[in-house]
């Protein structure tokens, strides 16, 4: 036998196990770890709103002013991952009422089956609470990939929005078409196998979340366990599944907030805080926006792709000179 062949022999079988092995865990943590359902898992103070499809989940924290403060957040954030910003800005004195959405797959929203999480899917959802939480002046706030969606809202339907703050967004302005996935990406099990294996391992997720900042000194597990306090819903991974999927075809060229030429007609008053030391969406991102002078861009020294975490203090500070300016 060749040794050509062998190899090949050897590396078939050890793809194989490893398939095997795979298929092992992931049947385990289906039979041993229950999962559990909304009702039961969600927090008291999550509300939803239901549309025919599906149903979206959010907090509110009322205040007594008109005016209505909706963030959305990035990877992993659901709406309780706000709830130490929204009391900071109390505590600067803001009036406003706050809204934190779960813009699904993360937190306690259910979307349909083989739900899209393409960003113009994303802006309705978010224009479905907006529609259900305030009947007056609403001013959105955006962070990372939840930046998108904020954007593309702003953009296509304004008479919903007053006021934008986005924060390191991802926004791939001046995208082209994305070339086609890697092949293992479009096998639904396999993806959905190691992730369901992925969301059970810490210190592999804490150091993810790490790499994300540029300040960890508030990285910790009671920080990450609380992004991913939401995972023990039944039907998480596939939900996360199909959004990587989605998030690695999603055609980004196609969107009006793609399109830096589009940030120049806007009305809408926005403010962009963004770490100087961001390296995930570098703050470089923000110079074609700038060319409209009323777009305000606000660098956080020393900060990465995080704020609110890496510099708690700093970060709310910023947020709140930017929603009394808005």
């Amino acid at each position: 036998m060749s040794i050509s062949l062998k190899i090949l022999r050897f590396t078939l079988y050890a793809v194989f196990t490893l398939l095997l092995l795979l298929a092992a865990i992931v049947l385990y943590i289906q039979i041993f770890i229950e999962d559990v359902s909304v009702s039961q898992a969600a927090p008291s103070t999550t509300e939803f709103v239901t549309t025919p499809d599906e149903t979206i989940a959010y907090r509110k924290w009322a205040g007594t002013s008109s005016r209505t403060v909706v963030f959305v957040g990035g990877l992993s954030a659901w709406a309780d991952t706000w709830e130490k910003t929204v009391l900071a800005q109390q505590k600067r004195g803001s009036t406003d009422t706050f809204v934190a959405i779960d813009l699904p797959p993360f937190g306690y929203s259910t979307p349909q089956d083989k739900s899209l999480y393409y960003r113009d899917v994303q802006a309705k959802r978010i224009a479905a609470v907006i529609r259900e939480v305030s009947s007056g002046e609403v001013i959105l706030v955006g962070h990372s990939y939840g930046g998108g969606p904020v954007a593309e809202l702003m953009l296509t339907d304004p008479t919903l929005v007053d006021g934008v703050v986005l924060i390191s967004p991802v926004l791939n302005l001046g995208a082209t078409k994305k070339s086609p996935p890697p092949p293992v990406l479009t096998i639904d099990w396999l993806r959905e196998g190691v992730l369901t294996i992925a969301l059970r391992i810490e210190p592999l997720l804490l150091n993810r979340l790490k790499s994300f900042v540029f300040i960890t000194d508030n990285i910790s597990y009671e920080t990450l366990r609380l992004y991913t306090q939401p995972t023990n819903v039944e039907g998480t991974s596939q939900r996360l599944s199909d959004w990587i999927f989605d998030y690695a075809t999603d055609p980004v060229d196609t969107y009006v907030s793609s399109q830096p030429d589009a940030y120049m007609q806007t009305q809408i008053p926005l403010h962009l805080i963004w770490g100087e030391e961001d390296t995930l969406t570098p703050i470089s991102d923000a110079t074609p926006l700038l060319t409209n002078k009323s777009i305000i861009l606000k660098p956080l020294v020393g900060v990465g792709h995080i704020p609110m975490l890496e510099n708690v203090d700093y970060f709310n500070d910023v947020l709140a000179e930017s929603l009394k300016q808005l």
